[in-house]
């Protein structure tokens, strides 16, 4: 399968959608307010990771979690993210993991 680097598919996504809204791209802030923005499935799968992270934590919504991989992607120096997986274990406790995309 042919990878294009990441300045080319979201390029060529985005000139499918007004420019305000880029298809397979969420825009999230780091707590500093650096601007990372989560994949969809289907842009990530164009694109390749330079870095994974994997954490664990108790989590009340979607919201909360996007934010805390926001948080530790722009920690990575990455510009956008794709959670590949979550899953609950020892009561509430979620583990999630991302890749990270430049």
């Amino acid at each position: 399968m042919l990878r294009l680097p990441h300045h080319q598919v979201l390029k060529s996504v985005a000139s499918l959608k007004p420019s305000h809204q880029k298809a397979g791209v969420t825009p999230s802030r780091s707590p500093d307010g650096t601007k990372v923005e989560e994949l969809n499935k289907a842009t990530a799968a164009m694109m390749v990771p330079f870095d994974s992270i994997k954490f664990s934590g108790n989590y009340g919504n979607m919201t909360e979690v996007s934010y805390q991989v926001a948080k530790r992607a722009a920690k990575k120096g990455a510009k956008y993210y794709h959670i590949t997986r979550q899953w609950q274990e020892r009561g509430n406790n979620l583990t999630v993991s991302a890749d990270l995309y430049k």
